[in-house]
């Protein structure tokens, strides 16, 4: 729930449905529903892709921040702009990222847990990391494809009732 308050308001941006934005203002929390409330004092439209899309996203507590730490610092280690820009494109899909963030890597062996599958991409990502012989540009790009190797989960296996495709078995 928010409030805007007309004269503390100062927003001329007027958000629509899916929008990303960044809100300033106060929370607090309701004493007649015992729910978080934020007084608005001024809401604006993120338009950059290339921002870290990790930093709008609302952290679950599925999540290791720890595991999302090392994800972001994998990221934003990548000397290659075109390659950040990309895994941040891929990734500013708020509903792909917070399924990629606490989605399971597996229905019931390696990293089944929620969380798990960021958790074994980074695992795999740290593999590639290892083959220092492999020059610098392509080596990020196995970086990348490590970390993008399960994506296909966030939208075939995550959240559907009953459902795996052979691959995840």
């Amino acid at each position: 729930i928010a409030y805007a308050w007309p004269e503390k308001f100062h927003s001329d941006y007027a958000p629509k449905e899916n929008d990303i934005v960044c809100v300033t203002g106060r929370t607090k929390i309701l004493p007649f529903a015992n729910s978080l409330a934020i007084d608005l004092y001024d809401i604006s439209h993120v338009t950059r892709a290339t921002d870290n899309p990790f930093e709008l996203l609302p952290t679950p507590e599925a999540v290791d921040v720890a595991d999302m730490q090392e994800l972001i610092e994998t990221i934003n280690g990548l000397s290659s702009p075109a390659l950040r820009d990309f895994l941040y494109q891929v990734f500013s899909d708020d509903s792909l990222a917070a399924k990629f963030i606490t989605g399971k890597a597996s229905k019931s062996s390696h990293h089944s847990e929620n969380g798990g599958l960021l958790r074994h991409s980074i695992e795999t990502a740290r593999i590639v990391k290892r083959f220092e012989e492999i020059p610098q540009h392509e080596l990020e790009v196995g970086i990348v494809a490590a970390l993008l190797h399960d994506i296909a989960k966030t939208k075939l296996f995550y959240n559907v009732q009953g459902y795996a495709p052979p691959m995840i078995n």
